[in-house]
């Protein structure tokens, strides 16, 4: 009796040891066999979104100092609509707005760019153009009545600029998508009135304006120079980028 109580005790304790042993190995190999993952993706947790229509054709990821002033350009857009950012020539008005809109872009249905100090016609036709390529979007060019529509470059091209400002601000007012626009180099404020589309309070629809006029509308941002340790920040990063050119172009010639 006692000896077949030894031999059990001894085989569940072989059982028990034999267990503690391969568990980890036996749970790994159960993970793998199934694919379960024990934590998400990182390629799919950190994909973004972009707009249905956009033209940021300078992609500023990074920038010295302004945090406060990004987060002043969202508060100020979600509570009223439209913000300008203003300053003296080169404080960085456009790098910011520039900026601003490549980091919020996924929030937004359209991004589009207008230069005021480029050729003002030819920006809006691109506009016009890139809204009416939208699906379920198509424009509905005053113009025309029911004309063909394929080539609308040809159809507006006799157009006035003040025509086009027309059309855009129609239609980026009648349409349901969110969209932020950005406004650069506004030197009036009737320019300014010429360009903006009504947008009946609806707080997805944003207008970011840079101006060296300070009082171009009535929510503005000023924007100084930078202080003493974002100056030295910048110079830091300038001369660095300056020094991996240098060796690229170096290591060219030696090749």
């Amino acid at each position: 009796m006692l000896a077949g109580s030894y031999k059990v005790c001894c085989q569940l304790s072989l059982m028990f040891i034999f267990l503690v042993l391969i568990s980890p190995v036996f749970i790994t190999l159960m993970l793998v066999c199934l694919a379960i993952p024990t934590q998400p993706s990182l390629a799919v947790s950190e994909k973004r979104q972009v707009p249905e229509t956009w033209n940021l054709k300078v992609a500023i990821n990074k920038i010295i100092g302004r945090g406060e002033e990004k987060a002043q350009i969202e508060k100020i857009l979600n509570q009223e609509g439209r913000v300008a950012l203003v300053g003296a020539p080169g404080v960085g008005k456009t790098c910011l707005a520039l900026h601003y809109a490549r980091l919020k872009y996924q929030d937004y249905n359209i991004v589009w760019v207008i230069n005021l100090a480029n050729d003002l016609k030819s920006q809006l036709l691109e506009l016009l153009v890139a809204l009416d390529n939208l699906p379920r979007n198509a424009l509905s060019n005053p113009f025309q009545g029911d004309a063909c529509k394929t080539d609308l470059h040809t159809q507006l091209r006799d157009v006035s600029s003040n025509q086009l400002m027309f059309l855009v601000r129609e239609k980026l007012r009648k349409t349901n998508k969110t969209w932020l626009l950005v406004l650069d180099d506004v030197r009036s404020r009737q320019t300014l009135y010429d360009l903006l589309p009504e947008t009946h309070g609806d707080r997805t629809k944003h207008v970011l304006i840079t101006s060296n006029n300070t009082k171009i509308c009535e929510s503005v941002i000023p924007l100084g120079v930078f202080t003493e340790s974002e100056a030295l920040a910048f110079l830091q990063l300038k001369l660095t980028r300056t020094y991996k050119k240098s060796c690229v172009a170096g290591s060219s010639q030696v090749s």
